[in-house]
């Protein structure tokens, strides 16, 4: 019973060996997109074709971060801020109870 568990971890453990050897790391990933872009094709092993330099360029700009952040604040259409005021919502013996800010001031 003893053996059969040594062999199970060594199974286990040269999959898990197999594992990291397949994958990519970031800057292997990095180096191929930079191929595709290049035009390499003898680097990456295939033709490359508009569209796939097109793809590589996009997933390299998200890989390096150069995508502008994304807004998440609430404008209106000049692009002015817009005050959300703050609302609290008590339920008390089944009985709905809404503060606002006029109430807090």
């Amino acid at each position: 019973m003893g053996d059969e568990k040594v062999k199970e971890e060594v199974r286990h453990a040269e999959i898990r060996e197999a594992a990291k050897r397949d994958v990519l790391t970031r800057y292997e990933t990095l180096e191929i997109l930079s191929n595709i872009i290049d035009g390499d094709a003898q680097k990456v092993g295939a033709k490359i074709s508009t569209g796939d330099i097109i793809t590589a360029i996009a997933q390299l700009a998200k890989m390096a971060g150069w995508y502008a952040p994304t807004k998440s604040a609430n404008t209106d259409a000049d692009g002015k801020d817009i005050i959300i005021p703050p609302r609290i919502i008590l339920i008390e013996d089944g009985v709905r109870y809404e503060i606002t800010d006029d109430c807090l001031q």
